[in-house]
């Protein structure tokens, strides 16, 4: 570098990046707790273990936890084990505890998140299925399918006005059709729902002879396959739609206690496992996280008022003036939140890179 002022500054930062912390979030996390262990509570010489290590002990564990279920038979259990496979084998009662384990672990109140599950099918007071959590998300997809088909016949109209072919009232009928869906998916469920059973999309009327110009064969079956797909969209959707609302209204109530209790069977997997890992000096990659938001979070914090920042955090949003994030798209919802405790309580600017199309979660 020949300009000496660029060449000191750039000394500088060299200098300075040797402060710097650049890690991973899970190697920040170690750090962060190693630093302020004696606030939590952890043992100094905690061991992290490996998914090995992990995946052995949580197996060890929920044998614990369901041996002792078997053994109370509460008749509950034993109805919820019976219909996930029996005692004989309950591989897929098992699969669906850890499945709902490593869930709530990418949330920053585990067990809070998995009563509110259960509350879910428990307190569903509504007449329209439209009107679930599970119902809005359906809907919402049948809304951008509908959209990717209006816009999908926009474009063919396009390109036929160009191709100066017509093809009769074929995309106007197709136009009439898209939205009449349009308005039933206003109308709740059960109006898309039948709107969907009776669809019937008219004829094609292409006009175009065995006989005719090469040209117009191509043209007629590059149109037919565009509109064959947007009709396979359309179609889609029927099988989200093929009950009625109050089958799926019903279907939740009969599963609420099955799954509230599936929850409670959770949440006493987590907290044996927990005390097992602490009982000998051992941690895994979600303690970090957890570790590391316990002394970043207030003790007044709460799922309601979460992000209420301790004494560590306000520490450190003075010490860092620029929060960078790659991969933002890999950080779960603990992750997020140590974030937003290092940097909403101060003045450090936050840079995420990551592309959606690559997440994990």
């Amino acid at each position: 570098v020949s300009d000496p002022e660029l060449k000191n500054h750039l000394e500088t930062q060299l200098i300075l990046l040797s402060g710097a912390s650049i890690s991973t979030l899970h190697g920040f996390c170690q750090d962060l707790i190693r630093q302020y262990i004696h606030k939590i509570g952890w043992e100094p010489d905690f061991r992290l273990l490996n998914d090995t290590e992990a995946s052995l002990l949580k197996e060890d564990i929920l044998d614990q936890v369901l041996e002792e279920y078997y053994l109370q038979g509460d008749s509950a259990f034993l109805e919820l084990a019976d219909s996930h496979g029996g005692s004989a084998d309950d591989r897929t009662l098992r699969s669906l505890i850890s499945t709902l384990h490593d869930l709530s672990l990418s949330q920053p109140w585990p067990e809070d998140w998995l009563r509110k599950i259960a509350d879910q099918f428990t307190s569903c007071s509504t007449t329209d299925f439209a009107q679930t959590s599970w119902g809005q998300v359906i809907l919402h997809h049948a809304d951008l399918v509908l959209s990717e088909c209006e816009h999908l016949l926009f474009g063919m109209i396009e390109e036929a006005t160009r191709r100066e072919r017509t093809y009769g009232n074929t995309f106007g009928n197709d136009s009439e059709t898209l939205k009449a869906l349009r308005i039933a998916l206003s109308q709740g469920w059960d109006g898309f729902s039948d709107a969907l059973a009776q669809l019937k999309f008219q004829t094609a009327t292409w006009g175009v002879s065995k006989n005719a110009p090469e040209i117009e064969q191509e043209d007629k079956v590059f149109f037919e396959s565009l509109r064959n797909l947007l009709k396979d969209r359309v179609k889609s959707l029927e099988k989200f739609f093929a009950r009625s609302s109050s089958e799926l209204l019903e279907d939740l109530t009969a599963v609420a206690p099955e799954l509230t209790l599936l929850s409670k069977v959770t949440i006493d997997f987590a907290e044996v496992y927990q005390k097992a890992k602490i009982a000998d000096g051992l941690a895994d990659f979600s303690d970090l996280e957890y570790g590391a938001l316990a002394l970043l979070r207030d003790e007044s914090a709460s799922p309601e008022n979460p992000n209420r920042p301790s004494e560590v955090a306000l520490e450190l949003c003075r010490k860092y003036k620029e929060v960078l994030v790659d991969e933002y798209q890999d950080t779960n919802q603990v992750q997020e939140s140590i974030i937003s405790l290092l940097c909403d309580h101060g003045n450090a600017y936050r840079f995420q890179v990551g592309d959606v199309k690559q997440s994990i979660y």
